[in-house]
């Protein structure tokens, strides 16, 4: 076990420079921020509900439009609430030293199998190993009453929550053992490449974490997401022929259709496309085949595919990597240095806990870029809307909007700068608005 002692946090709050300080108020900068912004929401929300009215009160109706409005003041309330309790919790992680604390703690635990006091690679991954697991399960249990509560209290209030005990209970025990698998691999490759490329550890550790996401991007879909959903086959039909005519049409090499039980934890409906290079596969929820007619999901599906075909997945992929790979740049400017370690409170200085340190102190930049990816998601979702418009697809596509629309009870009624900050789909009346324009030049 270490003999390290905790640093005194008024030593730490005003070290030189003050790392701590810097990195909760910035947290706090941030959080306030998202509270403006939920509180900029909840009033628009409000509003709506006291004086309905506009495009989408003219689409959905007096009564769809009103229990659209209180879901998602609903869930925007909660949504505040949630951040403000996290936020305080990780504030109050930071200024009480638990991170160290779990670090000395793993260290103890791992000094029944090894000696700790030794500097040796097994020695500090098995240790980066058990901190890993230990702060994720706790992440996790954390999050479970804001999980359940949404669940199966505003979810299932608002008629969308088909989740039962069980399967809420089995899927956190299967997320948590997945957490257990994952972090070996991950952990140890990244204490390896910290402790042994010097120099390059930028270079390395972007090419390992990229090749990290890459393979969990391809094994995500067959092996992990078929734990909790069951796949089936779309059968033979209509609906099978034309998805397999328009992706023949694109040149989409589709080898699989499926059908997933999304009705098995929620009403809601979505599909989406995984694979890479000659092994596409298409998922269709099954809730989006009970509310859309075939020529309406293969309007959805001309959107997504139109995605497919201007490469915008490749592109989100491509701006991801080269931020990873600045940040890594960044983080091996400063992972050796000492001010970082004991400004958190650690007297030692474990490889793995520079670049956890060092996640928290980017933090803010990383909302920064996130606001920037959203923009550029935003400006995709019209170009896909457009591709569709131009196979033929415009019209099955916007009534298939519609009716998702009201079945998932979208916001009818959006802040722009609540949709800025954390929408990555434009509000629909903004996509109706263009849709509509785009077919009458068709016209």
């Amino acid at each position: 076990m270490d003999a390290m002692a905790m640093a005194d946090w008024r030593t730490t709050w005003t070290s030189e420079p003050p790392l701590l300080a810097c990195c909760v108020s910035l947290m706090g900068l941030a959080l306030a921020l998202e509270t403006h912004l939920s509180w900029r929401q909840r009033n628009v929300l409000e509003k709506a509900r006291k004086d309905p009215g506009g495009e989408a009160y003219e689409r959905l109706g007096k009564e769809k439009y009103v229990e659209a409005v209180l879901y998602a003041k609903e869930k925007c309330t909660f949504g505040a609430i949630s951040n403000l309790v996290e936020g305080a919790i990780s504030a109050a992680t930071l200024l009480t030293f638990a991170l160290p604390r779990l670090w000395t703690a793993t260290g103890a635990i791992c000094g029944t199998l090894v000696d700790c006091r030794e500097e040796r690679f097994a020695t500090d991954a098995l240790r980066s190993i058990a901190f890993a697991i230990a702060w994720t399960l706790t992440s996790q249990v954390m999050d479970l009453p804001f999980k359940a509560y949404s669940t199966f209290v505003i979810e299932a209030k608002h008629g969308f929550n088909t989740t039962t005990p069980k399967v809420f209970v089995k899927d956190a025990i299967t997320s948590a053992l997945l957490a257990c698998v994952a972090a070996p691999p991950l952990v140890a490759g990244a204490v390896a490449i910290l402790r042994n490329t010097g120099p390059y550890a930028a270079m390395y550790l972007w090419a390992f974490l990229a090749t990290f996401s890459v393979l969990v991007a391809v094994i995500y879909p067959t092996l992990i997401m078929p734990l909790f959903n069951k796949f089936d086959p779309l059968p033979d039909g209509k609906l099978k022929t034309k998805i397999e005519e328009l992706a023949g049409k694109l040149g989409f090499p589709l080898q699989k259709l499926y059908i997933m039980d999304g009705s098995k934890r929620s009403g809601h409906s979505n599909a989406f496309m995984y694979g890479f290079f000659k092994n596409k596969r298409i998922v269709l929820f099954d809730t989006l085949l009970n509310q859309c007619e075939e020529e309406e999901v293969v309007g959805v599906l001309a959107h997504e595919l139109g995605h497919w075909k201007l490469k915008h997945t490749m592109a989100l992929f491509i701006s991801a990597m080269t931020v990873l790979f600045v940040q890594m740049s960044a983080f091996t400017c400063i992972r050796t240095s000492e001010v970082l370690y004991r400004s958190f409170g650690f007297e030692t200085q474990p490889v793995f806990i520079s670049l956890i340190l060092f996640q928290l102190l980017i933090a803010p930049v990383d909302l920064i870029i996130t606001l920037a990816q959203h923009f550029v998601s935003r400006l995709f979702e019209f170009q896909a809307d457009a591709f569709a418009i131009g196979l033929g697809h415009g019209k099955p596509l916007r009534t298939a909007l519609l009716k998702l629309e009201k079945e998932n009870k979208a916001s009818p009624v959006v802040d722009p700068w609540y949709s800025a900050y954390h929408y990555t789909h434009p509000p629909l009346t903004e996509r109706l608005a263009a849709i509509d324009a785009r077919l009458k030049r068709e016209e």
